[in-house]
């Protein structure tokens, strides 16, 4: 890898296929049994914890992540599908193809007794099928030491192959008879999270459409739940906030064809995001692959973006990737999206820090003359109004509640 690759693996890679021993019940009975319910257990991810002693990892990039004590580390998975983990432990990697049926893994053996740190990584994406968490089993007398990681920042993504990772350790041409080249780690979307510090949320299905595509349902019939299928349980949003959302679609739609008005659909699924996540910086990108040349297919993104900056959700950005790519993006590709996605969410942190609310009119003071303009514009709908400025209340609106509030910040100051 190029030293101007600036995005780093923080683990040895020694991968190989690890396959399951023993029976598929813990083998002795002084081990100790950690349940899925344990809480110094760390999950990331859409997962859906119904079922207390079989925790589902259904989309891709779902997390488990713990520190241990003692010499091995055994996992109780249940899978029927053609699913592929990662298991990294004491930063080193290794790659587990999940086997049909109930079974016990043994992810470790013979280690130095003290604390390690594990984190297991679903691979392969939601349409390929979920892999049931069922514990880990410790040495005799071994227990979970704390977790004490912490992220500031939560991010999601919602996407199509391009932010599954599909493909993207192939070599030549797109293969989808082997799922083990399908590895969401590398994707664009997890590596970003990882430069970014903040914890990961991946909710993407491969040939998944906003209008049509290649799977029987859109993006906004399955978006807010925790399976990929819309007569399953709404996802709660309560429970995790997004300080940063990004939105890639439009590859299927531009091969299948569009259904309706994509603008509108757009800039409908994005108000649907709002309503969710009402603090969110939201990023609508295109590419690397087709849809990011297709110059039609970018004016549908950035009409829908500039309509919804003037409704007054100043927190929507696009973003047109540099890179492009014939067939999924690669390892390589994925890396330098990445890097450009960190460096944009940066640089729009950086100009939105320099907001200074009140400022309407934007000559770098509040006062009266920004109360007259902000008037104007909420009661006549005319004006020129810096938008960002103006969204005092800072809930992506601007409205009387912001003139209020402008107006008491004038006479107090």
């Amino acid at each position: 890898m190029s030293k101007k690759k600036n995005i780093r693996l923080s683990f040895v890679i020694t991968v190989m296929i690890l396959f399951t021993f023993g029976n598929t019940q813990a083998s002795a009975t002084s081990d100790t049994i950690i349940s899925p319910t344990n809480n110094m257990l760390h999950y990331e991810g859409r997962i859906d914890k119904s079922n207390p002693q079989a925790v589902k990892l259904l989309w891709e990039g779902s997390i488990i992540k713990a520190n241990f004590e003692g010499t091995s580390l055994k996992m109780q998975l249940e899978n029927s599908s053609d699913n592929y983990l990662n298991v990294i432990i004491d930063n080193k990697l290794t790659v587990i193809k999940c086997l049909n049926g109930d079974n016990l893994y043994t992810l470790a053996s013979g280690m130095e007794d003290k604390i390690h740190s594990v984190e297991i990584f679903k691979r392969t994406e939601a349409g390929i099928g979920a892999v049931n968490f069922k514990g880990f089993i410790l040495d005799s007398g071994k227990q979970l030491a704390p977790f004490n990681e912490t992220k500031k920042l939560q991010i999601e993504f919602y996407g199509d192959s391009i932010t599954v990772g599909a493909c993207d350790e192939d070599t030549g041409y797109d293969q989808w008879s082997n799922y083990y080249t399908h590895n969401n780690y590398m994707s664009y979307s997890a590596i970003t999270a990882r430069e970014l510090n903040a914890e990961y949320m991946c909710t993407a299905v491969s040939g998944i459409g906003l209008t049509h595509g290649f799977q029987p349902y859109s993006m906004p019939q399955i978006w807010d739940r925790i399976a990929y299928d819309p007569n399953s349980t709404p996802w709660d949003y309560n429970s995790w906030q997004a300080d940063y959302v990004v939105v890639n679609l439009g590859e299927n739609d531009k091969s299948c064809g569009i259904v309706g008005d994509f603008t509108s659909e757009y800039v409908k699924f994005i108000k649907n995001i709002r309503e969710k996540y009402p603090n969110a910086l939201i990023f609508c990108v295109a590419g690397p692959m087709g849809a990011g040349q297709d110059q039609t297919m970018l004016n549908y993104v950035s009409s829908a973006v500039s309509t919804l900056n003037s409704s007054g959700d100043n927190k929507v950005f696009f973003h047109k990737f540099s890179q492009s790519c014939s067939t999924h993006p690669r390892v390589e590709t994925n890396i330098e999206v990445a890097k450009e996605l960190v460096d944009f969410i940066n640089s729009t942190n950086s100009n939105m820090s320099t907001i200074l609310y009140g400022d309407v009119n934007g000559d770098k003071k509040v006062d009266m003359l920004d109360y007259m303009a902000l008037q104007k514009y909420v009661f006549e709908g005319t004006g020129n109004i810096n938008k960002l400025n103006s969204d005092i209340n800072k809930d992506t609106r601007i409205n009387t509640a912001d003139l209020f509030k402008l107006r008491k910040m004038i006479l107090e100051y």
